[in-house]
């Protein structure tokens, strides 16, 4: 029993290149865009993706801040995950520069994603006819 009760208690830890590699595809970055997310150098990115431990208390931190936001957002499962990482959606601030800052985003927020993400995609699937334009007005009225 007290096997199964340990076994069950385990907690998986991923290691620097892993959590870069999450960061990476679950928002859709490259790598200099995850550079700037993370506050550190583009070399120090992949220092750290051949394996290199981060060199300060403070980079860990962040690190693990954006890893646990990353893992929130690749679980929304949206059909287009770069699509929202720069947009302002919150009060003119973008997805990208809150993580950045070390803000943590709600669970509203998260779920106003998801929400733009099924509308957008409902909008895609529909389609435009051939010689069809549309104006700001109804792509604002499609986000509304």
């Amino acid at each position: 029993k007290k096997e199964e009760f340990d076994s069950a208690k385990k907690v998986t830890y991923l290691t620097i290149s892993e959590q870069i590699e999450l960061i990476k595809n679950s928002f859709g970055l490259n790598m200099s865009a995850m550079a700037e997310l993370l506050n550190i150098s583009r070399p120090t990115a992949y220092a750290w993706l051949k394996g290199d431990p981060p060199k300060n208390q403070e980079n860990i931190y962040h690190t693990d801040f954006v890893v646990s936001q990353a893992k929130i957002y690749s679980e929304l499962n949206l059909e287009r995950p770069d699509n929202f990482i720069k947009r302002p959606l919150f009060n003119g601030e973008s997805l990208f520069s809150l993580l950045k800052m070390g803000k943590t985003i709600s669970e509203l927020e998260y779920a106003h994603i998801k929400e733009l993400d099924l509308k957008e995609s409902q909008t895609r699937a529909g389609g435009l006819k051939k010689n069809e334009f549309r104006t700001s007005d109804d792509v604002l009225d499609d986000l509304a």
